[in-house]
């Protein structure tokens, strides 16, 4: 794309500071309590197409509650409270191209310029259980309710595993759950995006195997099966809407070595 020749720079920096306070409560129950703020700043030009730079502020809160006071489960409950802050200063060709125009042509689009701060408040809490049926079988069901301001969006996440314990090195496990993601922010801001859009939404199952060697090694392998909707594709009007859908499954291996 001609507009993308020139000189083009990125540059980042970021800093997180927390305090974290855990807890004994007695009764078989823990407390961890976690306060912090993480600032991130990005600064982009891209050819001749233009510049933006963005700040982000994120303060948080997280709690949470682990219980063994009921014979053979493990409870976990949790809080989590986000304010983001994030500022914007864009001077750039915005094509409104997303990975579903494989021929994006930013030279003839619009310059895009703002310059803008926005809040997004969010809350979530959960409940998770793992439950030891035998010496071998495990089974594990949780839940996950999360409040965005931005979007004005409540969404409900379940989950629920199973492990089998082959031996104290080998764990066989299958799973299934529903998970949302929050659609990108220059896709969502509303000069530039719609802020309209709804979280991208899929629903996963992976079946699996873990096992521990010696001298720190260990491997895991799964397989993975995704569906997708709610993919955000480019419109002429809105800038950009939920479109789309699609799926995924594959296999993947993991080789770590603990130092």
């Amino acid at each position: 794309d001609p507009i993308l020749l020139g000189q083009s720079s990125e540059g980042s920096s970021f800093n997180n500071m927390a305090v974290v306070l855990e807890s004994d409560l007695g009764l078989k129950t823990s407390n961890q309590v976690a306060i912090g703020q993480m600032a991130m700043h990005q600064k982009t030009k891209i050819g001749s197409a233009g510049a933006y730079a963005t700040t982000s502020t994120l303060k948080y809160l997280r709690e949470q509650v682990t219980t063994n006071i009921i014979d053979h489960h493990q409870l976990t409950a949790g809080l989590d409270l986000n304010s983001n802050t994030l500022g914007v200063d864009v001077n750039i060709k915005n094509p409104r191209c997303t990975e579903f125009d494989p021929n994006c042509d930013a030279t003839s689009a619009d310059y895009s310029r703002t310059k803008r701060s926005q809040r997004d408040n969010s809350a979530a809490v959960y409940l998770n259980d793992r439950w030891s049926l035998s010496p071998h079988w495990t089974l594990t069901g949780g839940l996950r309710a999360t409040r965005d301001d931005y979007l004005k969006e409540t969404v409900l996440d379940p989950r629920l595993g199973l492990e089998y314990s082959y031996s104290p090195q080998t764990v066989f496990f299958v799973g299934a759950g529903r998970h949302h993601q929050e659609p990108s922010r220059d896709q969502s801001l509303s000069e530039i995006g719609n802020p309209y859009l709804k979280s991208i939404r899929s629903k996963q199952v992976v079946f699996g195997v873990k096992q521990n060697l010696e001298q720190g090694w260990s491997w895991r392998a799964e397989l993975y099966k995704k569906e997708f909707d709610h993919f955000v594709v480019s419109d002429p009007v809105q800038n950009y809407r939920n479109g789309a859908s699609g799926s995924a499954q594959g296999l993947e291996v993991l080789v770590k070595k603990e130092m």
